[in-house]
């Protein structure tokens, strides 16, 4: 059973960690990922070197978003239903995709929705901190891209079949992301999904992906999704999407990635896959930074 550190953790100062080895909190793994391109890595570079020198987390020392210590902190999805990615004590088939599989084909996280990614999230959104996305991006790149390698890597006969993640794990042809209505858009001052989709393209695509962020339109101004159910989403969410008719003709046939910050109930990933495989897309997944423990 894995313990999620209580939120006191963020106090700890400094000092306590002068003689901590410090790093970047998305430690590159052994492997190259296969598509993970260089398009705008200088300006990357650039970036970096003008954010804070402290932790977003406990303001101690840090070369980058987040110290070691509080990069360990971070919650991998380890086990997870392999076709909505919630997280499970085992891989396999959750009951509601069993019961009732869904018009989305993957969902590829990154993490778990839990303390401390659910405290960067909540600051990437809400406090205008976009360096945050464009940080968890990155991760959420190499998790996608890490996952086309096994794929790839996966010959011959097998006892374990490919899930509908490693065999959604190519590039797709179309990058889009969740929209937000405008009214909310002009609040905010940004589309945290539109970030996040940005940057996946600019790490994850090839030459023959197209960067589409405005592939998808939200027509209602729907009332916050924090606090609603599964099934109070989806009655939120209906007919509140559409695509957007100049880019019809981009979907049939289209391999389409849709690109969100955190998956809660799957509603939105279902109403958004449901409505391009409508208008003709023969495969949608969904790509997120988190993915939350349990259906609320």
């Amino acid at each position: 059973m894995r313990i999620i550190p209580s939120h006191s953790a963020v106090s700890r100062t400094a000092s306590s960690r002068l003689n901590t080895n410090q790093s970047h909190f998305s430690h590159t793994p052994q492997y190259k990922p296969l598509w993970l391109t260089k398009p705008l890595a200088w300006l990357g570079a650039a970036v970096d070197a003008l954010l804070p020198n402290h932790c977003t987390l406990c303001s101690s020392k840090a070369k980058g978003l987040l110290c070691s210590p509080c990069a360990n902190e971070l919650p991998p999805i380890a086990q997870s239903c392999t076709r909505c990615a919630l997280p499970l004590p085992q891989t396999e088939l959750c009951a509601e995709c069993l019961k009732t599989p869904p018009s989305f084909d993957s969902i590829v996280a990154a993490y778990e929705y839990a303390y401390p990614l659910d405290h960067l999230v909540l600051q990437f959104k809400h406090n205008n901190h976009p360096h945050i996305g464009r940080q968890l991006a990155k991760k959420l790149a190499l998790t996608i891209s890490h996952t086309i390698e096994q794929t790839i890597e996966h010959k011959g006969p097998s006892t374990k079949p490919l899930s509908p993640m490693q065999t959604a794990a190519t590039p797709p042809d179309i990058i889009a992301c969740v929209p937000l209505h405008w009214r909310r858009r002009l609040q905010r001052g940004f589309n945290q999904a539109e970030i996040i989709a940005k940057h996946l393209h600019a790490y994850t695509s090839t030459q023959t992906t197209q960067y589409l962020p405005q592939l998808l339109t939200k027509l209602n101004h729907t009332q916050s999704q924090q606090n609603l159910s599964r099934k109070q989403r989806l009655k939120n969410l209906r007919q509140s999407f559409a695509v957007a008719p100049k880019l019809l003709a981009e979907v049939k046939g289209k391999h389409i990635a849709v690109v969100d910050d955190v998956v809660t109930t799957g509603a939105t990933a279902e109403v958004t896959a449901n409505l391009l495989k409508e208008v003709g897309a023969s495969r949608v997944d969904i790509w997120a930074l988190a993915r939350t423990p349990k259906h609320l």
